[in-house]
């Protein structure tokens, strides 16, 4: 179930594409656009976890890094800020635990696909997540980065307004009784 799960990374059979990615990874980007994170962006990131979830591989749940963050902003602010201005994600915060959950209707199967794997990852590394996907995100949302007709993964946007603009083309554009609509999912 492990190999099937986690497979080795072998660089050996790395595509011109992964190894790309790789080298690319080993130098340090240094901007000037990499201020430092703010205690209320912290704070902010902290307090979005649910204290009632699964620990990760560390044992701490959310509520550890929530108290630790009010006795102590300073402290943490300085750890996530030495992160950000090294370009480093701290290993022991990478680590995970791997919870098989068997998918409904394949209890009966021998396969390892039969499962689920939940990782349940470190909160202080979900934090530095958050921080880094907050702050691109608000890069992407403030710099026009998207396409207006970008509807996937975009709070407040969806499929059914896809479906709305699709109707308001056929509607004003087009004769809607003899309309056809090809639809591609990637």
């Amino acid at each position: 179930m492990l190999d099937f799960f986690v497979p080795e990374d072998d660089e050996t059979n790395a595509t011109a594409v992964h190894k790309q990615i790789r080298e690319q990874t080993k130098d340090l980007i240094d901007t000037e656009d990499d201020k430092p994170f703010s205690q209320e962006e912290i704070a902010s990131v902290i307090k979005k976890f649910n204290p009632k979830k699964a620990p990760g591989e560390d044992g701490l749940t959310s509520e550890v890094p929530l108290r630790a963050f009010r006795s102590f902003p300073s402290f943490l602010t300085e750890v996530y800020n030495k992160c950000l201005k090294e370009g480093c994600f701290p290993k022991q915060w990478k680590k995970s635990s791997i919870v098989p959950i068997i998918k409904p209707g394949k209890e009966d199967n021998r396969d390892a696909s039969k499962y689920l794997p939940i990782s349940l990852l470190n909160v202080v590394g979900k934090a530095l997540d958050g921080l880094m996907i907050d702050r691109i995100m608000h890069h992407v949302h403030s710099s026009a980065g998207l396409n207006c007709k970008q509807y996937g993964f975009i709070l407040q946007r969806g499929t059914v307004d896809a479906v709305m603009a699709v109707k308001e083309i056929i509607e004003g554009n087009l004769k809607p009784d003899c309309t056809s609509v090809v639809s591609l999912d990637i």
